[in-house]
């Protein structure tokens, strides 16, 4: 099939620590729009979407309902289906980060990138946000009531001390800042484009791609000394760690093509023609997740488009804030066409829009 006949596009995968409002499917809705008129153009299309479940956020708010992680889990991705199901949202693939074949490709990734030299033990102390992970100093907010995370200020941070493992993102500076001048509309809109190279021009640190004593999580499949985490009853060595959840995440776009293990669908689908993401994780999926598939020895995705927030009198939506709208609340008003119409009329997908 000629290439320009495919197309491969995957939206974010959300924390399935809650169930979904508005806002957390806005994209979702955007995202099918476009996979149903690559459809109708007669385009072979693979669309992606799921959750993201081995957050120690997940682990937390579990723990606090005296509840398995898993069994949380399953339960809130059952209320993003639901939700999806009642606005007529058809991907081609729902993945789960708990899906079994994300593991081996979470390992062949840390796998490849240890191998190019790209992977090393040290020691991690600084602030952790639940929510996002390990924060560099560049993402904090210090105000009258203390230090907080840039895009979760009402998160409380956690202080660690770790031995942990980390990629080399500092040496890909060069390469990233190349790529950036060779494919100058890789990332749209313009603006948050620019606010990459921005960050760029500041310099890039090494970050963790793993946990200390952290249970709930894809194990580490590399010990210190190289050697392979397996045990001889084919499980894993919970001591040599667990792969951190943004490393975890971002393999998501390429285990839903295909990799490792069916390389011939992973040839016809990768790279994405476009990963449909949201602000505050841009720098995620403009540096970290380019630098880590340079290491990986492969392609880039053609595009990444970063969308705003929806507001509600300046606020970001959430359930805390008590601005949170029900998706479902919404199709009983407006049916499932009408609420997609709305949110894709009403709202900009390139900018924050406020809604009421």
């Amino acid at each position: 099939m000629p290439e320009r006949d495919r197309y491969y596009l995957t939206t974010s995968i959300a924390y399935a620590n809650n169930r979904p409002g508005l806002h957390t499917l806005f994209e979702v809705i955007g995202a099918d729009a476009i996979a149903r008129w690559h459809r109708m153009k007669g385009d072979h299309t693979r669309f992606l979407t799921g959750t993201d479940e081995y957050s120690v956020n997940i682990a937390l708010t579990a723990a606090e309902q005296g509840r398995e992680p898993k069994e949380f889990v399953d339960e809130m991705v059952g209320l993003f289906r639901a939700a999806e199901d009642a606005l007529q949202i058809s991907p081609d693939r729902f993945i789960r980060t708990t899906d079994p074949d994300h593991l081996p490709a979470v390992h062949e990734m840390i796998r490849r990138t240890y191998a190019n030299g790209d992977l090393y033990v040290g020691n991690y102390e600084g602030w952790y946000c639940p929510n996002e992970g390990f924060i560099p100093a560049s993402q904090l907010i210090e105000d009258a009531r203390g230090t907080h995370c840039a895009n979760h200020p009402t998160v409380e941070l956690q202080w660690l001390t770790e031995r942990n493992w980390f990629f080399r993102l500092s040496a890909y500076q060069e390469r990233l800042e190349r790529y950036y001048a060779e494919h100058p509309d890789w990332v749209r809109p313009e603006f948050r484009k620019n606010e990459m190279l921005g960050f760029l021009r500041g310099g890039l640190e090494d970050f963790s791609v793993s946990r200390e004593k952290a249970p709930w999580g894809i194990p580490f499949p590399i010990r210190e000394d190289g050697s392979s985490a397996r045990l001889p009853d084919g499980s894993w060595d919970r001591s040599a760690g667990t792969v951190y959840v943004w490393f975890d995440a971002l393999t998501n776009y390429i285990t839903g093509a295909g990799f490792p293990n069916d390389p011939d669908s992973f040839a016809h689908w990768w790279p994405c023609d476009v990963h449909i993401i949201g602000k505050d994780i841009n720098r995620l999926h403009t540096i970290m997740w380019p630098a880590m598939l340079m290491s990986a020895g492969l392609p880039l995705p053609r595009l990444v488009w970063v969308h705003g927030w929806l507001l509600v009198q300046g606020d970001k939506m959430s359930k805390s804030r008590g601005n949170f709208i029900d998706p479902i609340d919404v199709v009983r008003a407006l049916t499932s066409d009408g609420a997609r119409y709305v949110s894709l009329r009403e709202a900009a997908f390139d900018r924050d829009t406020d809604v009421s």
